[in-house]
């Protein structure tokens, strides 16, 4: 397709480091932020967080938000932030995004409906991640799971994770019980999602179960107090 039809879309991406233990550093933040120069970035920055803006060229929103995250994972391997987890990205249509800013400055016209922008999920992978924290047992982190993929879009199967073509299959195993797999379209804003977060939530999961010292944290019942 030619580069003249493509649309420009405004994409936002907030990120967490893999564990409380690693927070981000102000320097390589700033080295990220001047590699992606070329798209216009916009940042916000905490140890405990970042927030990127860019501009980016595409045909449709999933591939606009496809695009921005593949420069941001090449740029993060280039300045060695190591592994970004995404936990919120936002997409909007660049006229659109200068249309907003400028609704918020302006009173509600009645009757007449406000703006919706592409919003691509939020922070339900940050979210997840604490309440895997709050998890005795293997059936509440299972649930954790099933939530956040339910919520992003994508589908809970249980049995053999066959993906269909052009789907993508992450498996939910955690160990004794019924095997699950989250089946989601490849090409789709959920499928982005999946293929970001989930890995890195299934294996904050298993780490999780992996603490408990007792051989029936597996099991669906509330685990037992050490004798």
């Amino acid at each position: 397709m030619n580069s003249h039809a493509h649309d420009e879309w405004v994409i936002v991406l907030e990120f967490i480091p893999p564990s409380p233990r690693e927070p981000f550093a102000y320097g390589p933040v700033n080295a990220l932020v001047e590699e992606m120069r070329g798209w216009q970035p916009v940042a916000l920055f905490s140890t405990d967080r970042y927030a990127l803006q860019l501009r980016v060229a595409a045909p449709r929103p999933a591939d606009a938000l496809r695009h921005g995250l593949a420069l941001h994972d090449q740029a993060v391997r280039t300045v060695g932030l190591g592994h970004p987890v995404l936990v919120r990205s936002e997409i909007l249509m660049d006229p659109e995004f200068d249309r907003q800013w400028d609704d918020a400055e302006q009173p509600a016209v009645p009757g007449e409906p406000a703006p919706a922008p592409h919003r691509v999920l939020c922070d339900e992978a940050y979210s997840a991640t604490r309440a895997l924290l709050q998890c005795s047992t293997a059936a509440e982190v299972t649930d954790v799971l099933v939530r956040f993929v339910e919520t992003v879009g994508a589908q809970v199967r249980c049995g053999p994770g066959d993906a269909g073509p052009g789907q993508l299959a992450v498996d939910l195993s955690l160990g004794d019980g019924p095997r699950r797999h989250a089946l989601v379209d490849s090409v789709s804003v959920a499928g982005l999602i999946i293929e970001q977060s989930l890995p890195a939530l299934v294996s904050d999961a298993r780490a999780v179960l992996s603490r408990r010292s007792q051989p029936d944290s597996f099991s669906d019942g509330p685990s037992r107090p050490r004798s």
